[in-house]
């Protein structure tokens, strides 16, 4: 069993099992919606590389609604649960593109077990998708993103299954064109290959990613051309303390 549910398992009294049953429901109704990103990954008719910055922040405002709600609250309330399409997943759904088996980069404890980790859904937004995730304790494990409507297709679209285009980060596709490129073979008295098969140099750990609009690149460029990372670094440091 994975570390991180080792400390989640009660015992079953019944006398007619001896089963350990791990705590995914919410247990506490003190608490409020929480969530995680742990197990969330991109896949085939679930991936937001196509998706613009109204859709994100649609996201996450209902990640911030949410969030706001006492958790036994919200499982009591029918109309709330019905205006936000909270329910199971259906595996059995007409057309449905996936099955429980193939989310595999799940501990195999949580996605062998339908019983006590059931899939949810709930909706961003009226035609904006669902967020699709299960129940650890009191927090709600984000694991695909589903922004086509495409974990329950619908029989008004006669169960049509939309394409989606996964993205990586800008560092990992990088990282993914560098690999592409180690591919290729120079002649023996070009280093060219040997340097690029020696990246990256640092862990990620050294990695800082950020983007600027343009017009403050402009400016900014202008300022620090003379300027090393080093120097840019200390300065800052050196401003706040």
């Amino acid at each position: 069993m994975p570390q991180d549910l080792n400390n989640r398992v009660v015992t079953n009294n019944s006398s007619n099992s001896r089963k350990p049953i791990l705590n995914n429901r919410p247990i506490s109704n003190k608490e409020n919606w929480s969530f995680s990103f742990k197990y969330f990954k991109q896949i085939d008719k679930f991936g937001i590389g196509n998706k613009d910055a109204s859709w994100f922040t649609s996201m996450l405002d209902r990640l911030k609604d949410l969030s706001e709600y006492n958790i036994d609250n919200f499982i009591s309330n029918s109309q709330l649960k019905d205006a936000l399409r909270y329910h199971t997943i259906n595996w059995n759904q007409t057309n449905i593109p996936v099955k429980r088996k193939d989310f595999d980069w799940l501990p195999k404890d949580i996605v062998g077990n339908d019983d006590e980790f059931p899939f949810y859904q709930f909706q961003i937004s009226t035609g904006t998708g669902r967020i699709v995730g299960f129940w650890l304790d009191n927090i709600f494990n984000i694991v695909i993103f589903d922004p086509m409507h495409n974990i329950q297709p619908s029989k008004k679209f006669n169960y049509f299954v939309y394409p989606t285009k996964t993205v990586e980060s800008e560092y990992n596709s990088l990282l993914a064109d560098i690999d592409n490129l180690k591919k290729y073979k120079c002649s023996s008295d070009c280093n060219l290959h040997l340097e690029l098969c020696k990246i990256p140099t640092n862990s990620d750990k050294n990695f800082y990613h950020f983007s600027l609009d343009d017009d403050y690149q402009n400016a900014l460029s202008e300022k620090i051309k003379n300027k090393s990372i080093t120097d840019l670094i200390e300065l800052g440091l050196l401003h706040y303390t």
